[in-house]
Parts: structure tokens; C-alpha cells; sequence
């Protein structure tokens, strides 16, 4: 059975943080649907089909490096919504400090998706190194491993 993913964002525009997450997601999975959100109330600096195409140049070798399949569509529902249409097994989300030096809050995605059966994978950013949450060590575990990777390879620490 082919292990799916789902990573959403603005991506606007796409920015090494989202490379990260969609690099070490890559590692997890064998197909990443990267969903590019359309909201009608933002006025985004770039159109939608100029964010897919900088998607599509930013992960091209990231696809072909990981032997990983990546579809990129548009979406302007919620984010696990948009996952479960594309029968993602998780849900990527890319977590960062913001400048009042708190987390990015996921927890609300964190119950829809699991009320749907879809694991969520948060990955915390570090620079250019990541390293992954507590809340998807099970699917680090269940899929990652599975592709003969080592706990550093998918999440950056170690075993």
C-alpha cells in the first residue's frame, strides 16, 4: 500500500523552511501531495499558479534524490480536509518560533486529523537542520524506519 502525505501551506512565496519539511517528509512517505492554500480574503504576493511553479522548481531534486513521488494541487478548504480527499495516512506541518518567541499551535489540526484517522507529523525548524515533535513519533516509527531509516535520518536525533 503506498504511503501518502500531505504538506499545506501559502508558500508565498516557498522558502527554505518549507524545503526542509518537504525534504525530511519525503523520507516518510512514498507519495507527498503538497497542498497550496487559495483563500479568497487574502491577497497573496504571488498568484497561485506562480507558487506551484516555484514548488515544482524547489522540489524536483528533492523528488528524484528521495525516490518520492510529489503531486502539488490547490485547496481552499481546511488542510485536512484537502488531506483526506488525497487519502493521506499524515499530515505534515512545519513548526517555527514567531517573534514573540512562541510555537506555531497545531493542536486543533492535530484532533480533526486524527478524528479522520490521519496522523500528524509536526517538524520543528532549526535553521536548516529540523528536528520532529513528540506528537508524530509513531508514524516516525511505523513508516520511517520502514525505509531503512535511522531515527536521525527522519527526525534529526538520535535513537
Amino acid at each position: 500500500m503506498k504511503r501518502i502525505g500531505f504538506y499545506s501551506g501559502s508558500f508565498d512565496p516557498v522558502t527554505l523552511g518549507h524545503t526542509d519539511v518537504i525534504e525530511r517528509a519525503c523520507r516518510l512517505v512514498d507519495k507527498l501531495v503538497i497542498g497550496v492554500g487559495v483563500h479568497t480574503e487574502k491577497a497573496p504576493l504571488f498568484t497561485a499558479p506562480e507558487r506551484i511553479d516555484m514548488l515544482k522548481g524547489e522540489t524536483k531534486v528533492i523528488a528524484r534524490s528521495t525516490g518520492t513521488e510529489i503531486e502539488i494541487v490547490t485547496f481552499a478548504n481546511l488542510a485536512v480536509d484537502a488531506a483526506a480527499v488525497h487519502e493521506a495516512a499524515v499530515i505534515f506541518r512545519g513548526t517555527d518560533t514567531r517573534a514573540d518567541g512562541t510555537k506555531t499551535d497545531h493542536h486543533g489540526t492535530c484532533g480533526n486529523a486524527r478524528a479522520r484517522g490521519i496522523d500528524l507529523q509536526c517538524v520543528e525548524q532549526d535553521g536548516a537542520r529540523g528536528r520532529c515533535c513528540p506528537c508524530g513519533d509513531r508514524f516516525s516509527r511505523d513508516r520511517g524506519y520502514g525505509r531503512g531509516n535511522s531515527s536521525r535520518d527522519v527526525c534529526g536525533r538520535a535513537d
